[in-house]
């Protein structure tokens, strides 16, 4: 039994402590091949062998038995101290073992045999880093298997010191940050944000979150529908990439340094569209991107190429625009030709986008750095997954952070009652 992540490799190294671990080597020792039967003197066996119809030996066969069994077990004790090799009907005594008593079976009940393996071997981490924005994180990947971020008030807050003002936002944002949906963002509070594809067990997400809770903090919860930071390069898994007027495969898009790079057009353009398990069945959801770059387009309710709405952010022009795409062919639903600040090529900016049934037709909204700055009515889409192209300009442009939930989102408030 080895322990695995969401791409079937062994775990054995990681960016975290609490992810991963270093198996022991393997004992190199063997077990005795001895018989009882060898420990009598030669005269006896040989008179055993020829005149007692080999009674001796049928007579110790049981003992000799019962000995490989318990030699057997002697030699598997080390394994009882393996988190891979530990036969799984005595894992309940390892996990005692590191912390994960009686008292938190609501928790490890939960687990099946190769998530509690993976919870042993991490807990040593785990509690030295317990109430840590990244000890939950890492706990929440480890015994779910799906995407996580988490935001506290300090990603939130002014900077204010001697010589300025200024604000956190991960070193790329020039506004004021923002945050897709509506957290909550005071003090002592931290907003979870986990993927649910169906599979999700809120139960084990609720009570994890209690336990790692800092003490005096609330912990809101909400479950997404898809969520990339780009942060495992070349991990771009839950994309998939094709070129147009010739529709093939491409190689993956570029995932480095946390970014998806989306390349200059050459021969074709290029899109990139999310590619989880039915994803073209999406509908009514918010989807949010930071976005740099002279041309971005985002398509929403994306079917295949020439079907959706695509939000193009332009720089180059000093203007945003909604299309609806219907047999390849726009239509403008909505346009500003003022942002409500400069647009600049090189900066990156929060592109969000809600999709809303509204008498019979689609509600498009769009939001740049939390402002509201277009929206429109169309009746030509209604579902469909997400998508980047360059097939404005050719020019290519970076997405970052790229996160969908359907509407309303769904919260959950965990507090120390």
């Amino acid at each position: 039994m080895t322990i695995q992540d969401l791409a079937n490799n062994p775990f054995s190294t990681a960016s975290s402590p609490m992810i991963g671990f270093m198996e022991a080597a393997l004992s190199t020792s063997r077990a005795l091949s001895l018989q009882i039967y060898r420990f009598l003197i030669e005269g006896i066996r040989e008179e055993d062998q020829e005149r007692g119809a080999q009674f001796v030996e049928r007579f110790l066969n049981g003992p000799q038995q019962a000995w490989a069994r318990t030699d057997v077990a002697i030699r598997s004790l080390p394994d009882m101290w393996s988190v891979t090799r530990c036969e799984d009907r005595f894992l309940p005594f390892l996990k005692w073992i590191v912390g994960w008593t009686s008292e938190l079976d609501y928790i490890t009940d939960d687990l099946d045999a190769t998530t509690l393996r993976r919870l042993i071997a991490a807990s040593v981490p785990f509690w030295r880093i317990r109430g840590s924005e990244e000890a939950l994180q890492d706990i929440l990947r480890l015994t779910t298997a799906q995407r996580v971020r988490i935001w506290d008030w300090f990603d939130l807050r002014y900077v204010v010191d001697e010589i300025g003002i200024g604000e956190e936002a991960q070193g790329h944002d020039p506004w004021m940050i923002n945050l897709p949906g509506a957290p909550d963002n005071e003090q002592r509070t931290m907003n979870v944000r986990i993927v649910d594809d169906g599979t999700l067990n809120h139960r084990l997400v609720r009570n994890l979150a209690k336990l790692t809770r800092p003490s005096g903090e609330i912990i809101v919860i909400n479950y997404l529908g898809f969520l990339d930071l780009f942060d495992t390069d070349d991990d771009s898994s839950q994309w998939s990439s094709i070129d147009f007027p010739i529709p093939v495969p491409l190689e993956p898009p570029i995932v480095a340094n946390g970014l998806m790079t989306i390349p200059d057009a050459v021969s074709s353009y290029r899109y990139i569209r999310a590619n989880p398990s039915g994803a073209f069945s999406w509908r009514n959801y918010v989807v949010s991107a930071r976005v740099r770059g002279p041309y971005v387009a985002m398509e929403c309710y994306f079917t295949e190429y020439g079907e959706s709405y695509v939000v193009l952010l332009a720089p180059l022009l000093g203007a945003m625009a909604i299309y609806s795409f219907v047999g390849g062919s726009p239509t403008v639903v909505a346009d500003n030709f003022s942002p409500p600040f400069p647009l600049q090529a090189d900066v990156f900016y929060m592109l969000r986008v809600a999709l809303s049934p509204e008498a019979g037709q689609t509600r498009v909204t769009v939001w740049l750095d939390g402002n509201l700055v277009m929206t429109g009515l169309d009746g030509a889409h209604t579902q469909g997954t997400v998508a980047f192209t360059n097939s404005f300009g050719g020019l290519g442009f970076d997405v970052a952070e790229v996160e969908m939930f359907f509407s309303p989102l769904e919260e959950e408030i965990v507090t120390g009652a």
